[in-house]
């Protein structure tokens, strides 16, 4: 009896956190990747910054990396949460939903998924979001190889 009543708490906490998870991805998380979906406004926004945050690491140039990362830096820090939650033993498909296409975003892959997910959307290929997925693969590994294994799946 004790084991299915901690089951049962189990699941209710679990969706307790996807249920906070995903106000926070509307609230604060949503409009930073917009941004980055589409092209134009990706450019003027991010990518000189990153491309001067690798060239030049945080060290050397810390006020304006922690300026104009701030955002990117939320995103990532949200993304890295939710892999830990993978972890978990929670329904994978609801992390997937809310992620995946964002994921594939991020990771600059399989452009015909953009398409084939978000009809309107402009299709992103790996030259114009480089900066961006080296700047994962420095930072934030664990999100790299979350948006590896998915996108990887979803190509399948």
């Amino acid at each position: 009896m004790a084991i299915l009543q901690y089951k049962e708490n189990s699941k209710q906490k679990a969706a307790e956190l996807l249920i906070s998870l995903e106000s926070e991805f509307r609230t604060s998380i949503l409009p930073i990747l917009v941004k980055l979906e589409y092209n134009e406004l990706y450019t003027n926004e991010y990518d000189c910054h990153l491309q001067d945050v690798i060239n030049n690491p945080p060290q050397k140039n810390i006020s304006n990396h922690l300026e104009k990362t701030t955002d990117l830096e939320k995103v990532f820090r949200f993304f890295h949460v939710c892999s830990g939650v993978r972890r978990l033993d929670v329904d994978l498909s609801t992390l997937n939903i809310m992620c995946g296409y964002w994921l594939c975003v991020l990771n600059s892959t399989e452009a015909f998924l953009l398409a084939k997910k978000r009809p309107g959307a402009q299709a992103v290929t790996q030259q114009q979001r480089t900066h961006l997925t080296e700047y994962m693969s420095i930072y934030w590994p664990s999100v790299k190889g979350w948006a590896d294994e998915f996108c990887k799946a979803e190509a399948e």
